[in-house]
This record gives C-alpha cells, sequence and structure tokens, in this order.
C-alpha cells in the first residue's frame, strides 16, 4: 500500500517542497541540536492520526514533522501569519491558523476535515509553548477532535526543545543542548472513550505525554 503522504489540498510543487524541505530540517536538527527521534515507526504510514505532544519551543512542529515519513498539517495562532515570509513558510508546512480566542470554527472544521480524508494532525493541548519547561494541563480541544473525528491518537512528548530556545529567548542556543522526540503507543478511539476507563481522555492523554517526557528526562539524566 502506498503511502498516504500528501494533504489533499497540496499541489504536486508543494508535496515536492514539504518534502525537501523536512529532510534539510532533519539535518540541521541532527547538527545544530543533536536531534533524536525515537520509536518514530509507531506512528502508521498510511490513515487518520492524531498526534498529540508537549510544547516546548518553536522547534516543536518541525521537530516532531522532521521524524515523520507522511505529510502532517498543524494548528497555528493567526498572528504567526503576519508577515509575508512566515506565511509562506507556515502554509508549506500545511499549518492551519487558529484564532487568537482559541474560538475558530473554521480551524476545527479543516482539521476534522483532514482526519476525515485520512491524514496526519500534530496538535498541543496545552495551548501555547511552556514558560518553564515543564507540562501544563492540557485543555480539551483534542478531546473534541477525537470525540467528532473518531480517529486514533498517538502521543509524543519532547525535551530539550525549551532549554534549546526557551519562551524568553529570541533566538535557538545552537550545539548546546540536545532535543529529542519520542513517538508513543498509538491509542485507539475505542479504548480512549470505553466507558469502563478510570481515567478522561483528557486526563488520560495528558498522562501518556508526561510519562514518555520522564523517560526522556531520565535518559537525558544518564
Amino acid at each position: 500500500m502506498a503511502e498516504n503522504t500528501i494533504l489533499p489540498h497540496a499541489s504536486w510543487t508543494r508535496s515536492i517542497a514539504y518534502t525537501v524541505s523536512r529532510e534539510l530540517v532533519r539535518w540541521v536538527y541532527r547538527l545544530g541540536f543533536r536531534g533524536r527521534w525515537l520509536h518514530r515507526t509507531r506512528v502508521p504510514n498510511t490513515g487518520p492520526v492524531l498526534i498529540v505532544a508537549n510544547h516546548q519551543s518553536y522547534l516543536d512542529p518541525p521537530m516532531i514533522g522532521a521524524g515523520l515519513k507522511r505529510h502532517s498539517a498543524y494548528l497555528g495562532r493567526s498572528g504567526l501569519f503576519s508577515t509575508r515570509f512566515m506565511a509562506f513558510f507556515l502554509n508549506l508546512y500545511n499549518v492551519v491558523p487558529v484564532s487568537e480566542d482559541g474560538g475558530d470554527i473554521a480551524a476545527m472544521r479543516a482539521v476534522l476535515g483532514l482526519l476525515e480524508q485520512g491524514h496526519s494532525v500534530v496538535i498541543f493541548p496545552e495551548g501555547a509553548r511552556c514558560l518553564d519547561g515543564e507540562i501544563a494541563p492540557f485543555k480539551r480541544g483534542a478531546e473534541l477532535m477525537i470525540k467528532k473525528a473518531k480517529c486514533p491518537v498517538v502521543p509524543a512528548a519532547i525535551d530539550g526543545a525549551y532549554q534549546a530556545w526557551p519562551r524568553s529567548a529570541k533566538r535557538p542556543k545552537l550545539f548546546r543542548h540536545p532535543v529529542r522526540i519520542i513517538y508513543g503507543e498509538m491509542i485507539p478511539y475505542e479504548a480512549l472513550f470505553d466507558k469502563g476507563a478510570q481515567l478522561g481522555v483528557t486526563e488520560r492523554l495528558e498522562q501518556e505525554v508526561r510519562s514518555l517526557h520522564a523517560a526522556l528526562q531520565n535518559k537525558r539524566n544518564t
């Protein structure tokens, strides 16, 4: 079966540009941040999937996408599209703009449309980059998306991106801090919404991401 890598609205030119850019990003992360991707084969190459991760810095979305064989879409604040350069770059990477108040129904519909057509979407349920490197409580938007799309979820965690490019810094710190990402086991839709589950969907996703992040921190400290 062929890989389902191309988003439905993407031209061949844009698809090729995405693929080439992804390879360049991968090398930049390897050289500039000693980037490593753990268990990336856990993300299926075909079919709808929502990738849920913690959010440490601007480095996160390209890092997550660089580890995958397939193309993915992302959510981003509409304010990030303020310049032509950023708008071009974000559109290239399939970023769906979300209004600053987080209540953009059109963005939700766009994400659901992508999932219904069998594509991969990356979201950060914290809603913003962390302030101190620690994971903030998850918001419930991801749960609503999963419930409507009835898709599986892959939890993921990133570590080192906060140290490499904290929210307070204008530029990343190259060659100083290793950045790593780990992809968790895929969770079927039915398992998340099992009535007998001990945790709610949002709570379980947060717990999964926290566990993966703790595993990365242990690797960093050993």
